[in-house]
């Protein structure tokens, strides 16, 4: 099964890696996350997940998912300290076992705080990284890549 996701994911891979800098549309991009809720996919360790939320600020990123395994749990990662204006790098690729559904990776140039957390609960540490994935309806892609381009 992770042999046909890797092979999926790679056929699908199609980059756009476009170096830039400035702000981003919030808003606009926010109409475009809403409507990914719902939305199933399987994860790089095989596990069947569904998009419950993502939300976004001038300097946040946050998703909502819950794991449809037997012990399944709400699961919630956050980006902040995301600072747009000092430039990213972006490109994307299919879903993982869901072509409806369009995985965006950003890479920032500066690090950013991330924090992964099973939903209401609080305790593990936050580390630091410089990347983040938005996941993006395949159909709204052209729209989604012309509002990063502003």
């Amino acid at each position: 099964m992770k042999s046909i996701i890797i092979a999926a994911a790679t056929m699908f891979f199609f980059c756009s890696a476009n170096a830039q800098s400035g702000s981003v549309p919030i808003a606009k991009i926010q109409k475009l996350l809403d409507k990914v809720e719902g939305q199933k996919y399987v994860d790089v360790s095989g596990r069947e997940e569904k998009i419950t939320k993502q939300e976004i600020t001038e300097n946040t990123y946050t998703l909502y998912y819950t794991d449809l395994g037997k012990y399944g749990s709400k699961w919630v990662v956050e980006s902040t300290n995301i600072q747009w204006e000092k430039g990213f790098n972006h490109y994307s690729m299919g879903g993982y076992g869901n072509n409806k559904i369009t995985i965006c990776k950003f890479d920032f140039e500066n690090e950013l705080d991330w924090y992964m957390h099973v939903k209401d609960e609080t305790g593990t540490p936050k580390s630091a990284r410089k990347s983040l994935e938005f996941f993006i309806l395949t159909k709204d892609y052209a729209e989604f890549e012309a509002l990063i381009k502003q």
